[in-house]
């Protein structure tokens, strides 16, 4: 079973990657093989098709803001999840949304990403 900390240090890691555009971190440190990216423009599945689609998008100049954070145990699945609220400014345009994220039971590995506008 996860432990909620390493989870939470771990969804730290990912916004820093994420800010840094950081690819080589993402990949070999914070996704897992069968990651699930879902968004409101699509979903990707599987560690190389996120990482294509996070490298279209670090195309774009962009800041990320997490807001706050809400680290929790889905008791269904024995997984730590992690909302965060986030602020994304990009071309000019202002989005308001959620990301949540499911770590895999056994590694921490980030199994999951799905995000929604709020």
């Amino acid at each position: 079973m996860n432990d909620v900390n390493n989870c939470n240090h771990i969804n730290n890691l990912y916004f820093k990657a994420f800010n840094e555009k950081n690819l080589d971190v993402l990949a070999s440190q914070l996704y897992s093989p069968n990651i699930v990216l879902t968004d409101w423009i699509g979903e990707w599945v599987g560690r190389d098709n996120v990482l294509l689609e996070n490298k279209k998008f670090f195309e774009n100049e962009f800041t990320l803001t997490v807001e706050n954070t809400i680290m929790g145990f889905d008791n269904d699945m024995h997984l730590v999840t992690a909302k965060n609220d986030i602020v994304i400014e990009i071309g000019g345009e202002t989005i308001k949304a959620v990301d949540e994220l499911v770590f895999e039971q056994n590694s921490s590995l980030i199994r999951s990403i799905t995000a929604y506008k709020r």
